[in-house]
């Protein structure tokens, strides 16, 4: 008698992990928009004018509608926010996720302080702005922007914002997305 032969297994064929897909980010090529544009008037001269123009121009969808009040421009999807109020500054940890080629809305926004860079006090306020972010430096809480229509200058200019002399207002961050298919 014969002894059938154990059947065997189908042989599992494992497939290897892929990796995540890098997300598409228009950053880049905002901030290469902006650092081109140093010292022009870009478009009319209005702060949002500046990130209008470096949307038009990485073919990236324009800003949303306004929120939470008028002048308060959306830029894409939010990906941090500071506040200050009377207890100090509320979500600067979330400024972890900001990149360069990010577009920062001021609400209602005041600073004041030592300016490290060129060691002497500054002060700015801006009821509605609009820059794009250059850099973040997270160890000393300070982003550099590029941005135009700031003290009546219609030009691109790059500044330095210190987080701990933010005395008032908001910031928004947004990252601008692609197009819906």
């Amino acid at each position: 008698m014969a002894i059938p032969a154990p059947e065997r297994a189908p042989l599992a064929i494992r497939a290897r992990p892929v990796a995540p897909v890098a997300s598409f980010s228009f950053g880049p090529s905002i901030l290469a928009f902006c650092q081109d544009n140093l010292g022009k008037k870009i478009g009319n001269g209005q702060c949002g004018g500046l990130a209008a123009e470096a949307l038009k121009n990485v073919g990236a969808p324009r800003r949303g509608a306004d929120w939470p009040d008028e002048g308060d421009y959306v830029w894409g999807d939010l990906v941090a926010w500071i506040r200050a109020g009377f207890s100090g500054l509320k979500g600067v940890k979330d400024l972890a996720h900001v990149e360069a080629g990010d577009i920062i809305q001021f609400h209602h926004t005041r600073f004041s302080g030592f300016d490290h860079s060129d060691s002497g006090v500054y002060r700015m306020q801006a009821q509605h702005h609009t820059a794009v972010v250059e850099s973040v430096d997270l160890a000393r809480k300070a982003i550099t922007v590029l941005h135009q229509n700031w003290n009546h200058q219609e030009i691109v200019r790059r500044e330095t914002l210190y987080l701990r002399g933010m005395t008032g207002g908001w910031l928004r961050f947004y990252r601008p997305v692609p197009p819906a298919a």
